[in-house]
């Protein structure tokens, strides 16, 4: 069965179910991927995604109106713009006498005020330009490795004495961005989930995106342990 991954309000979200996916509010363009694809397509190249999208109704198509209203609507029209042309060339005429004697002084007087002005335009200009841009795929994963990476584990008793073999799974869900340097905390508990013990174990080798690795330890399970919690503290994107 395919697992779906999109990308919605900047960040990776995944996997999905085709069924999952109903409730994830899809449109056409919205990114998704799954493994197969050579890299992210939009919804609507994915067919059985793509029939998961409600069709919207066709617009609505107002009745147009007879010649006479619309005769109304122009006349009102032209005579609202005549009242406007009128009324703003009262005001240019008035505004034009007011500023030949108000010119000069606002030259000497104002220049520190128009030099704040310009200032205030420039730092404006400059906070729309730094604004922070949407992330890609690779960033969002390298800025938070531990969404990506997870382990799993459990503990059996061998046939030799009293000793035991921890099972551990690790799995990096990733899609294009690998990690290394994992810290894996592993926690030893009780029936009441207290911590009777934890240690700590290192893997410094590659895990690529996609990609799950077993591996099993012999430990000394503490005898008041009735069950284990694990999690991965720190990775690092390579």
């Amino acid at each position: 069965m395919k697992k779906y991954y999109i990308h919605q309000n900047d960040r990776q979200e995944g996997p999905f179910s085709l069924e999952q996916l109903r409730g994830k509010h899809l449109s056409g363009d919205s990114p998704i991927w799954y493994d197969g694809l050579p890299e992210w397509t939009t919804v609507r190249n994915i067919a059985e995604v793509n029939e998961l999208i409600p069709l919207a109704p066709p617009p609505f198509k107002h009745k147009p109106l007879s010649s006479f209203w619309r005769f109304l609507r122009f006349a009102a029209i032209v005579v609202l713009l005549s009242l406007g042309i009128m009324a703003i060339n009262s005001t240019v005429n008035t505004s034009n006498s007011n500023d030949s004697t108000s010119n000069n002084y606002s030259a000497s007087i104002n220049p520190q005020k128009k030099s704040a002005s310009i200032d205030a335009e420039k730092k404006s200009i400059s906070i729309d330009t730094d604004k922070k841009k949407p992330m890609t795929v690779e960033e969002t994963e390298k800025a938070d490795p531990l969404r990506f990476i997870s382990a799993s584990a459990q503990y059996r008793k061998t046939i030799f004495g009293n000793k035991y073999v921890l099972s551990m799974k690790i799995e990096n869900s990733a899609t294009v961005t690998k990690y290394k340097d994992l810290v894996v905390k592993i926690e030893y508990l009780s029936e009441t989930n207290s911590v009777v013990t934890k240690e700590e174990r290192r893997f410094d080798e590659s895990f690529p995106p996609h990609s799950t690795k077993n591996y099993e330890f012999k430990i000394n399970k503490p005898s008041e342990s009735a069950k284990l919690k694990v999690s991965v503290i720190q990775a690092r994107a390579n």
